[in-house]
């Protein structure tokens, strides 16, 4: 029970959305929107979701040469980076997908189990406290255009939280509350506070996150075509970083349950879109996530293994 929690998670939260939204949402609409989606692009948006995988394989790079002092080579993280979405997809826990990748990743460069945790969980921080710095930048925009001030509360909330958390971690000095605690946590705060040593690399993982939302806001617009929904580019790239960062939350499986909430929310709310195109939009999306991870499960398939790098 305990290692389908996520799912679990994940049907509840949708049981709960399906209540609160019986009287907002056809289901019927959602169905016609889902069956009229364009097969064209649709396979052009999974070709698209795809491209997140050479993409996070050369952050994952960056990152493991600033925490852990690695030098890796990218096809080898590309591989890393493919068989662990692929299990993130195949598993109840999402986390298997990180378990995965620490797991691949040591026996390259030498590392260590310490250095190749330290690699991925930073990896996955680096995800979320720079896509939260890039939504908290657009919030003056969508305060000039009118958007709610208790929506705009809310997001900014959880965009302090993830990127004010990160940096309170990395602030840490454990060895002040205690030895045991340093010894438990000091190797992950060194590791934390090595992601902003300098402008270059606050830069660069700005960038990687850019790139991100990106093709995140592409795979949705290939879609809300496909499906005729009358959204633009410009208006869903507002929504971006709060959709990426629900959905990556660790507790739900691949992000279903809260990325339907908070698309209903924010893109629901549009002018001219319907709550229910936006829950065809987030479902499209979420079944997406899970198409995408077998195509990446061919990596399994590979049986090079990359010389180690001194």
């Amino acid at each position: 029970m305990k290692r389908a929690l996520p799912t679990v998670l994940s049907v509840l939260v949708l049981a709960a959305a399906a209540w609160l939204w019986r009287d907002r949402i056809d289901l019927g609409t959602v169905g016609g929107r889902l069956a009229r989606l364009d097969p064209a692009l649709a396979a052009l948006a999974l070709a698209l979701y795809l491209s997140f995988s050479p993409l996070n394989a050369a952050r994952l790079k960056s990152v493991a040469g600033w925490v852990a002092d690695a030098s890796l080579p990218y096809l080898a993280l590309l591989r890393v980076t493919c068989i662990g979405q692929f299990v993130a997809v195949v598993a109840p826990v999402g986390l298997l997908g990180d378990a995965a990748r620490v797991g691949l990743m040591r026996p390259l460069g030498g590392m260590t189990w310490r250095s190749s945790v330290q690699a991925v969980l930073c990896d996955r921080a680096s995800g979320a406290v720079f896509c939260a710095c890039l939504g908290a930048a657009l919030l003056p925009a969508r305060m000039l255009l009118g958007a709610p001030a208790r929506e705009l509360a809310i997001e900014a909330a959880v965009f302090l939280l993830a990127a004010g958390g990160a940096a309170l971690l990395a602030a840490l000095q454990p060895r002040h509350v205690g030895p045991r605690l340093w010894e438990l946590g000091g190797w992950l705060t060194s590791a934390l506070r090595a992601l902003f040593a300098g402008p270059r690399r606050i830069a660069a993982q700005l960038g990687f996150a850019a790139a991100n939302v990106l093709v995140t806001l592409a795979t949705l617009v290939l879609l809300a075509r496909g499906m005729g929904i009358p959204v633009g580019a410009l208006q869903l790239l507002q929504f971006v970083p709060i959709i990426m960062l629900v959905s990556a939350l660790p507790l739900l499986y691949l992000g279903w349950g809260g990325r339907e909430m908070v698309m209903v929310s924010t893109v629901g709310s549009l002018p001219g879109v319907l709550p229910a195109d936006a829950l065809s939009l987030a479902l499209s999306v979420g079944a997406l996530a899970v198409l995408a991870g077998f195509p990446n499960g061919l990596a399994l398939l590979t049986g090079w293994r990359p010389k180690a790098q001194t």
